[in-house]
């Protein structure tokens, strides 16, 4: 049953207008915490940010080690990949690749 083709007196309809409105709303303030977050940096979801909740280390004053090897070889196949991506269209079959005029 579809509650927002309900009569607009009917509870059906204003409980399916109540969730709307709250819908819009919740979005509206995710965009708010996100952009806060990017400006910031403190609360990650609108959640965390009720909540008061933030991701922190145990020791702030550990080393972090990262291993950057993996992100290399990920980068190298993504250029590779989009360089192909690009020269397929360019490489047709039965297409020779010098005109001759």
């Amino acid at each position: 049953w579809d509650w927002g083709a309900a009569p607009s007196g009917e509870w059906r309809r204003r409980a399916w207008v109540g969730y709307s409105q709250c819908e819009v709303v919740l979005k509206h303030l995710s965009l708010v915490n996100f952009v806060a977050f990017l400006v910031s940096g403190g609360y990650r979801t609108l959640g965390d940010r009720v909540l008061g909740v933030r991701l922190m280390h145990q020791d702030p004053y550990a080393a972090r080690a990262l291993n950057l090897d993996y992100v290399g070889y990920f980068l190298a196949w993504q250029t590779f990949t989009q360089l192909l991506a690009f020269l397929r269209p360019l490489v047709s079959r039965g297409a020779p690749l010098v005109r001759r005029r």
